[in-house]
């Protein structure tokens, strides 16, 4: 599990995108995940106070078949958008647009 209570920040959390890429499920605030498209409860759990922090951790150590499909459902997450094929279509797509 990797836990991340980010309550200032800006930009995307790229140890977070590494933490997931990792298969390792990830508890963050929605500051935590700014700029990543997650769904909430299918890529990653948020706790926003301390309570809902500790919830989410509780959830990850008392279930583990969620942490599994969790970490399953984030790996594919990263696959499909952040992998290097990915990255360097969008890339190429970018330069074919603005050529």
């Amino acid at each position: 599990v990797m836990i991340a209570p980010l309550f200032s920040g800006s930009g995307m959390r790229v140890k977070i995108i590494e933490a997931l890429a990792n298969r390792k499920p990830v508890v963050t605030t929605n500051v935590g995940c700014e700029g990543i498209t997650l769904e909430r409860g299918k890529h990653i759990l948020i706790g926003n106070t301390p309570n809902q922090f500790i919830q989410a951790l509780e959830q990850i150590i008392m279930q583990p078949d969620l942490a599994v499909d969790i970490a399953n459902n984030s790996i594919n997450f990263v696959t499909k958008n952040f992998s290097n094929t990915k990255l360097a279509e969008s890339l190429a797509d970018f330069y074919v647009k603005y050529k």
